[in-house]
């Protein structure tokens, strides 16, 4: 299963949700975590003992030679690499990375960088799932998620059937402004603002993301009641 993690704002916690979900899946399956994000990615800084020079453009023609394990962990991980190696990369280098991965693991959790490349538009139409992390407090980001999915639909890159919402830092259980934008997906999920959050193994996000996964592993997406009763009112206006 391919799980992209894709905010088109960064800082909401794209990265941390990646790594979250790889470290809950990882517990009874086979998992690797894939940054695609050059802008540059975090996951040199946030896992530990990893080498930079093993990553998805020095190991381009042997893919499996850029696996890495962190230290103490159960998944594996490929690195990115630094801004502009992207153009090093060709879309048929990243098709082949991922049918290769499909054979080795039972999920590929890809995390993709704020700006489209477009490398990683074949990995979205692939993808079983995209999450959507919206850090609902603030309008620019929905309004930049709006226009992301404008654009995917407008040029028919992928089907927007596959892509659900996950807001990150929820500090107001009410909607506020995803429920009003043109492209309204299925919310999965919330994740709650934890203060002190001591990285993407915290016991108590750790707690959260174990939910998230099962919604994930068990290949049925249940919309938020929220948004179902929203639809509802909708529906009958």
């Amino acid at each position: 299963m391919i799980i992209s993690v894709f905010s088109p704002k960064g800082g909401v916690g794209k990265t941390t949700v990646a790594l979250a979900l790889a470290e809950s899946l990882s517990k009874n399956h086979r998992v690797v975590a894939l940054e695609l994000d050059f802008s540059p990615g975090d996951f040199v800084g946030l896992l530990h003992e990893l080498d930079p020079g093993k990553n998805l453009l020095t190991c381009k023609h042997d893919i499996l030679s850029a696996v890495q394990r962190p230290s103490g962990k159960e998944f594996d991980v490929i690195i990115g690499g630094y801004p502009g190696e992207h153009e090093h990369v060709r879309r048929e280098d990243i098709k082949r990375c991922i049918e290769i991965l499909k054979f080795k693991y039972e999920y590929i959790i890809v995390d993709i960088q704020p700006g489209i490349v477009e490398l990683v538009i074949d990995v979205l139409a692939e993808s079983d799932r995209v999450l959507v992390i919206a850090e609902e407090n603030f309008i620019t980001p929905i309004a930049r998620i709006n226009a992301f999915l404008d654009w995917i639909q407008i040029n028919n890159l992928s089907d927007l059937k596959n892509f659900v919402f996950v807001r990150n830092k929820v500090t107001n259980k009410e909607l506020v402004y995803i429920d009003k934008i043109k492209h309204s997906l299925k919310l999965v999920h919330d994740i709650p603002f934890y203060k002190k959050l001591k990285g993407y193994d915290d016991k108590r996000l750790q707690k959260n993301i174990k939910r998230l996964a099962g919604v994930l592993r068990n290949g049925t997406v249940r919309e938020d009641k929220r948004f179902w009763l929203f639809r509802r009112i909708l529906g009958k206006l």
